[in-house]
């Protein structure tokens, strides 16, 4: 693929970004969205804690400025913002409070919008003849690759695929490279923003050993959705020999009371 292409798929990508921020503001999905659009304000809501616990807030408001500015070189620069806005609500609220069951809900709709972009652009950067092809006669914002994820999900479907059973890197018999689930990487990520001490940085050694990555203090600043699957299932079974095997610990209050 030439230089010039490269940076036509990328347009393309950000592009797609904008189409799937544009359908998170409307009707469709307000009532799951509103909560998350601007940011939070920790003063006003009493909430004298969150910016000790959140350490990097974001909001959708944000993140739509961001696309819509030129900031994310990349599709998954713009997932990993959106996703954060996910995390930060899992970190602060326990299951079963609205705002933790409206995240997990909107981020089943997200992941969905999203695959479609990485299902796309990949096959496009595999078929770069094709790419010229489709780039002359279609849209040009990738808005139209990325259809409409129905609310149902939300619904039935959601108390499925957010299991209680253990993550799958326990069960027997699981390859070891199939791909995490969405329920596993919010799993692991929950058990990291929770370490501190000598397991804490180990687990950033470990990421920079096996990602090739430069990290030289303990603040975390990886994606867990982007780490590979080897990477991943060593910080578990480090954890796993320190006996840190369970869910996320629930916190001692409830928050946004």
């Amino acid at each position: 693929m030439s230089e010039k292409q490269v940076r036509e798929v990328a347009s393309s990508e950000i592009g797609a970004c904008k189409a799937i921020i544009k359908r998170m503001f409307s009707s469709s999905y307000k009532h799951l969205a509103w909560i998350f659009y601007e940011p939070l304000d920790a003063q006003l809501l009493a909430l004298y804690d969150y910016h000790e616990v959140v350490k990097e807030p974001m909001d959708l408001s944000t993140v739509r400025y961001r696309v819509n500015s030129g900031c994310y070189q990349s599709a998954g620069d713009f997932a990993k913002d959106v996703r954060l806005i996910f995390y930060n609500t899992y970190l602060y609220t326990n299951p079963g409070h609205l705002c933790y069951e409206m995240a997990k809900k909107l981020q089943l709709i997200f992941e969905a919008m999203y695959a479609q972009v990485v299902l796309h652009f990949s096959s496009n950067r595999e078929s770069p003849s094709e790419d010229e092809t489709s780039s002359s006669s279609g849209s040009s914002d990738g808005e139209s690759e990325i259809a409409p994820v129905e609310d149902e999900q939300s619904g039935s479907e959601v108390s499925s695929t957010l299991r209680e059973d253990p993550p799958g890197w326990m069960q027997a018999g699981k390859s070891e490279q199939q791909p995490f689930t969405t329920e596993e990487d919010l799993d692991l990520h929950s058990k990291i923003q929770q370490l501190d001490g000598e397991v804490l940085l180990h687990v950033i050694h470990l990421v920079q050993r096996l990602e090739s990555a430069e990290y030289c203090n303990k603040e975390l600043e990886f994606d867990v959705c982007q780490l590979k699957v080897h990477t991943k299932r060593s910080i578990l079974e480090y954890l796993y020999s320190k006996g840190i095997t369970g869910k996320r610990l629930a916190r001692s209050r409830p928050k946004y009371n």
